[in-house]
């Protein structure tokens, strides 16, 4: 079909609802992207999402965290326009007054450490790139011989780019063959200092490791928080060894976890900090590499931490009010709240449906819930995936790890304690339609 023609039926379907279908078939035939639902999507506002047909969802996934105060929050809607009447993009080599003020804020907000330094990124991938790069400079002044390898971990999750899938949990990604042989070593999730130890040990016969990258908490992977007393172990087995030790803190920054840091805490300050996903709200593409001094330093001297369209006046701008909101609002202690009321909640419907099969965990608003196989010593995908259509009937979105054997709730942390009960009550009856039906 001929591009125009192409454009000509997108714009007669968009005026109607009744062909949303086709919009959805012309984007899956046009673009690469996945797309795991056949609803369409319209508007959203607050924690609710409409779809081309008119139907509102309650939102328990906000763009897998990235809408972090809801949808459309009228102040940062109010100073999206007022930037966008101003300057929306800047040469990327040149400072901007809403560059400088975003990154004052960061520094600030995150309580790190003097002589700590931002780096510019487009989103979580972007600086998960930024902050390797950095590492693997000052690994080489360190004189531990490239090619560079990073400790990573099962189930992680660190970004789209070539270098981030690399890090993620490949296998279980089922990526292809593209994983066979690769380099960087990748251990269980620690849940004690003494499996610390046999990290230790690689770090000191293998001098190309060059650092250690982790999630506090395992996000896509299906929400598994790593013990405070193992991560602790970890700073110090970096520390010891004269590696970086980098907290991907892309899903669980901004306030998710109950603190605008997961490192906050659990009181342990890693050599470098990123973010990404809830920074702006979902309003704007931005992500930042956090580095401490000697990162920072060697960042600027090795390596090109130039992007050109990483932190354009418009999306500082969203940023710098999206922030605000979060520190003005209390959205993060607000979100240990709620979660914790989300999380027995939960636990309470689905083990009505499952009995003590099933396990819920998380921190905040990072919720994760699984059910076991009956007869199989794994978790039941099927029953997963399956919770999550029957809850989208229900008028609610949620989401599954990648194998879709974890139940994944990431609401805006403004949602209310009644919009929670709401939302629970309807995983319950798609749950119970579920047992009944398995």
């Amino acid at each position: 079909m001929p591009l125009t023609d192409t454009r000509n039926d997108l714009g007669d379907a968009d005026a109607n609802a009744q062909d949303a279908d086709a919009i959805v078939r012309h984007y899956r035939s046009l673009c690469t992207a996945q797309v795991s639902s056949a609803m369409l999507f319209q508007s959203a506002a607050g924690c609710h999402v409409r779809d081309a047909h008119g139907r509102d969802y309650l939102d328990f996934l906000s763009g897998f965290g990235a809408a972090s105060t809801g949808w459309r929050h009228p102040r940062v809607m109010e100073r999206s326009r007022a930037q966008s009447e101003r300057d929306l993009f800047a040469p990327p080599v040149l400072a901007t007054r809403e560059g400088a003020e975003l990154a004052h804020m960061l520094l600030e907000v995150l309580a790190l450490p003097e002589g700590w330094r931002v780096v510019r990124a487009a989103g979580g991938a972007d600086a998960n790139e930024q902050a390797l790069k950095a590492a693997s400079s000052l690994a080489a002044a360190r004189d531990r011989p490239g090619p560079h390898r990073f400790v990573c971990f099962e189930r992680a999750y660190h970004g789209g780019s070539l270098t981030t899938l690399a890090l993620s949990d490949r296998v279980t990604l089922s990526l292809g063959p593209a994983s066979a042989g690769h380099p960087h070593p990748r251990f269980p999730l620690p849940a004690t200092s003494s499996d610390v130890t046999q990290i230790e040990s690689l770090i000191e016969r293998d001098r190309s490791v060059a650092g250690v990258i982790l999630e506090p908490v395992i996000g896509s992977g299906g929400v598994f928080p790593i013990a405070v007393e193992a991560l602790r172990a970890l700073r110090d087995c970096c520390t010891r060894h004269g590696v970086s030790l980098i907290f991907d803190e892309v899903m669980t920054g901004c306030g998710r976890v109950g603190a605008m840091a997961a490192s906050h805490m659990l009181d342990v300050t890693p050599d470098a900090l990123t973010l990404g996903k809830g920074l702006s709200g979902g309003t704007a593409p931005l992500g930042a590499a956090l580095l401490c001094p000697e990162l920072a330093h060697h960042a600027c001297r090795d390596a090109d931490t130039t992007s050109t369209f990483a932190w354009t006046p418009f999306a500082c701008a969203v940023t710098l009010e999206n922030l605000a909101v979060i520190e003005d609002e209390n959205l993060a202690p607000r979100a240990a709240l709620h979660g914790q009321a989300l999380r027995v909640a939960l636990a309470h419907a689905l083990n009505s449906a499952f009995g003590d099969l099933v396990q819920v965990r998380g921190v905040g608003l990072m919720v994760g819930a699984s059910v076991r196989a009956v007869g199989r010593n794994d978790w039941d995908s099927g029953v997963i995936r399956r919770i999550v259509v029957r809850c989208l009937k229900e008028g609610l979105i949620v989401g599954a790890s990648w194998d879709w054997k974890h139940l994944l709730l990431l609401p805006p942390l403004t949602i209310s304690l009644e919009q929670c009960d709401e939302g629970v009550a309807k995983i319950a009856r798609a749950a119970l339609a579920t047992a009944r039906g398995r």
